[in-house]
C-alpha cells in the first residue's frame, strides 16, 4: 500500500469547520463504521465516528462486513475516498494526532492497482487546499501542523507538546 497523508492536531470545534469545508467542495461524507449499508448516507452517524470518509466516487467505495464485530468498515485503500481521522482524546487529558489520508494505488494479487488520475489529482488538490485553509506550522509545532485553535492553546500555555508520543496534553 502506498499512501499520501497530512498529520495534524485540531480541536473539537475545528471538526465542524472541516465538515463544512469538505461539503463546500461538493464531496459526500460517509461514516467509516456502520451497522447496516443503508446507513452510509445518514449524516447523524458522522458525529460519533473517529474517521469520516470524504467520497470522490460512491461507485468506487468499498465497505467490508466484519462478521466478528457485526459491522461494516470502509476500505480506504481500495476506495476512491480521502479519509479524515479525527484527533482522538486519550487518557491523561491528551489528544492523538488526526490526519487526512488516501492511497493512489494499492497492492492486490501480486500487482499494483492504480486509481484514476482524476481521483489522485482531486485528492492532492483537496489536501493542498485543506492545509492552506486550516493548518499552520509555528514555533510550537516543529514539523507538525496545528489548527489555529490548537496554536491559541499553546500561546495561552494551556497545552504541552509531547513529541516523543505525538500527543498534546492539556492543562
Amino acid at each position: 500500500m502506498i499512501s499520501k497523508q497530512i498529520n495534524f492536531f485540531h480541536s473539537n470545534d475545528d471538526e465542524e469547520r472541516f465538515v463544512a469545508f469538505f461539503k463546500s467542495k461538493g464531496f459526500e461524507l460517509y461514516p467509516n463504521l456502520i451497522k447496516h449499508l443503508d446507513e452510509i448516507k445518514q449524516e447523524k452517524n458522522l458525529s460519533n465516528q473517529s474517521k469520516i470518509e470524504i467520497v470522490f466516487d460512491s461507485n468506487q467505495t468499498e465497505y467490508k462486513f466484519i462478521e466478528k464485530q457485526g459491522y461494516y468498515l470502509c476500505n480506504p485503500e481500495k476506495s476512491y475516498v480521502v479519509e479524515f481521522l479525527k484527533c482522538i482524546p486519550s487518557k491523561e487529558s491528551t489528544i492523538e494526532a488526526g490526519r487526512l489520508y488516501y492511497t493512489p494505488k494499492y497492492y492486490e494479487d501480486g500487482k499494483f492497482i492504480l486509481k484514476s488520475d482524476d481521483f489522485v489529482s482531486e485528492a492532492n488538490k483537496l489536501l493542498k487546499e485543506f492545509k492552506k485553509e486550516f493548518l499552520k506550522k509555528t514555533e510550537y509545532s516543529g514539523n507538525w501542523f496545528f489548527t489555529e485553535d490548537i496554536n491559541d492553546l499553546f500561546k495561552k500555555n494551556l497545552a504541552e507538546w509531547r513529541q516523543n508520543k505525538n500527543v498534546i496534553k492539556f492543562e
